[in-house]
This record gives C-alpha cells, sequence and structure tokens, in this order.
C-alpha cells in the first residue's frame, strides 16, 4: 500500500490544509488527519495498550543476558502485567506507564553501553479493557482447542 504524509494532504482542490489538523496521510488513497497532541489534552484517549519491545546493549561485549536481566528487572519492578519470552519482553498498561518504563529500561542501559537498540511494537486500543495480555493468547487457544475433536 501506499502512503503519502503531508500537512497539507486533504482532497482539497486548492490543496489548503484542514484548519483543525496538524497534518494528514494518504493510505492506499484513503485520507487520514490528526491533530497535534499535548500533555493534558483531553481529547486524547490514553487507554491501554500492549508493547513487546526488546532491548539490546551495543558495544559491550559478546553476552549481554546480564544487562537483559536489568531491563527486564525494571520491567517486573514497574508492576505492570508482563511476560518475557526468547524475543521479547511484552508488557501491558497505559500509554505513559508503559513508554516510562521503556525509557527506564533504555536509560539503564545507556549508562553502561556506548549504543542501545530498542525494538518495539505496539498494539493502543481506546476502550478495550486491560488483560489483553492474556486474554489474546486466551482467544487463540479457544481456537486452537474447538479443532481439536
Amino acid at each position: 500500500a501506499s502512503c503519502a504524509v503531508n500537512g497539507a494532504v486533504n482532497g482539497a482542490a486548492d490543496g489548503a490544509a484542514d484548519e483543525a489538523a496538524d497534518g494528514a496521510a494518504s493510505f492506499g488513497g484513503r485520507i487520514v488527519r490528526w491533530a497535534h497532541r499535548s500533555v493534558g489534552d483531553d481529547t486524547w484517549e490514553d487507554g491501554p495498550m500492549l508493547a513487546a519491545f526488546s532491548i539490546t546493549p551495543l558495544g559491550v561485549g559478546d553476552s549481554v543476558s546480564d544487562l537483559v536481566a536489568e531491563a527486564i528487572r525494571i520491567v517486573r519492578a514497574s508492576g505492570l502485567p508482563n511476560e518475557t519470552n526468547a524475543q521479547f519482553t511484552n508488557i501491558e498498561g497505559d500509554w505513559d506507564e508503559v513508554m516510562a518504563v521503556i525509557k527506564d529500561c533504555v536509560d539503564a542501559m545507556s549508562q553502561v553501553a556506548p549504543r542501545v537498540s530498542v525494538v518495539l511494537k505496539l498494539d493502543h486500543r481506546p476502550g478495550k479493557p486491560n488483560d489483553r495480555l492474556q486474554a489474546k493468547v486466551d482467544a487463540v487457544e479457544r481456537r486452537l482447542g474447538a479443532r481439536r475433536t
């Protein structure tokens, strides 16, 4: 799919930007608009989200498991629902909570490594309840169980 991002894309014949939006994008011919969000803006729903992230300190040698364990300790100390697997750590909470934990992990790694690599995948679904970390897995397992008859 093609994507064009431009603060003036709005479908108007003269190309003038929509006054209410700070930007717009065309995704496969569909126009999507957004407005700048500022702290305390009541129009933003800071709902639950899932984040899968991987953090790797670079320039500290071949083995980084001790340093990665420190990042996982930070995640677990946050009190947010989380799980760690071979590739990622998954964490669930509100946007600001999750991003603060990830930032704390990056900050901790930056103290001991000259470079930090982060891979981040987000699932932001305002209006959905928390506990999606397990609910999503349960939904797939139910479907798998239903086919084992």
